[in-house]
């Protein structure tokens, strides 16, 4: 217990979890133990590592037992477990260990995750916002390295230039991601359109779409909520192989350069 929340649900014998700052009390309770509390003080933006030490009820030694050797049926004594006992007397003192997220150079081996979320670009043609969705996948081998592919689209709130003419981007992204603790940087590889369309009786309809490769980096945080799910924010910029300028008839109306800004809320799940 946490101050009086309990914490079983992990199912562990270890586990982090947030706190305010403050003074704290974990209680902790099994049988064959003496009740242990553990008063503590967290200090807010630092980790702190508390350790709950249980002591072994005090227990009475038993007389001897006779076994007679024309019964060999008659049940012994069991042994119970504790911390004392080797890996081969004990198999399961030893299991579900869990692991400190913090310790350096400790890994959980590989995993993949799913995420997906809003997304805000600028730079679609136009400063103004376009406003879309992401969908995104991958691999993670250890808890530093994360590999990834990512889904996006954005359309523009508002014309470019005011004026009846929309803009879109579509595409892919390419992650390498580097973490630690609760942030992440990341190197993106881009491949995507911008299109840019004309439909209203103002002008004569048309439309255009501009293939755009394109390199950057990203910037974030995940927060881990249980063991599987986490929420993270994210902002990113993106270098673009050309810039879209938007012209009708002698007036140039949007001259954008080659630069795309994005930034990202969304939800993951670890398996």
């Amino acid at each position: 217990m946490v101050d009086g929340v309990d914490r079983n649900a992990l199912g562990r014998s270890a586990f982090w979890t947030f706190v305010a700052g403050g003074e704290h009390e974990i209680r902790a309770t099994l049988d064959g133990f003496e009740e242990a509390v553990v008063k503590f003080t967290a200090v807010k933006g630092k980790d702190t590592k508390i350790r709950v030490l249980l002591t072994p009820h005090t227990v009475e030694p038993e007389p001897a037992i006779h076994v007679s050797e024309k019964d060999p049926t008659v049940t012994l004594p069991a042994v119970v477990s504790g911390p004392g006992f080797t890996k081969q007397e004990d198999p399961f003192a030893y299991d579900d260990q869990a692991k400190d997220p913090t310790k350096p150079g400790e890994k959980n081996g590989l995993r993949g995750f799913v995420g997906a979320g809003p997304v805000v670009v600028f730079g679609v043609a136009s400063w103004m916002p376009a406003v879309g969705a992401t969908l995104a996948g991958g691999l993670q081998p250890n808890d530093y390295v994360s590999i990834g592919l990512e889904a996006r689209a954005a359309w523009l709130t508002v014309g470019v230039a005011d004026r009846p003419i929309n803009a879109m981007t579509a595409g892919g992204i390419a992650t390498l991601c580097g973490h630690y603790k609760w942030f992440f940087g990341c190197a993106l590889g881009h491949l995507g359109v911008i299109r840019v369309e004309s439909t209203s009786r103002s002008y004569k309809p048309a439309s255009f779409a501009d293939v755009k490769p394109g390199a950057g980096g990203r910037i974030g945080a995940r927060v881990r909520v249980t063991q599987s799910l986490t929420i993270h924010g994210a902002a990113d910029v993106l270098g673009l192989s050309s810039g879209v300028q938007v012209v009708v008839g002698p007036t140039v109306l949007s001259d954008q350069p080659p630069v795309m800004l994005g930034v990202q809320i969304g939800g993951g799940w670890e398996f």
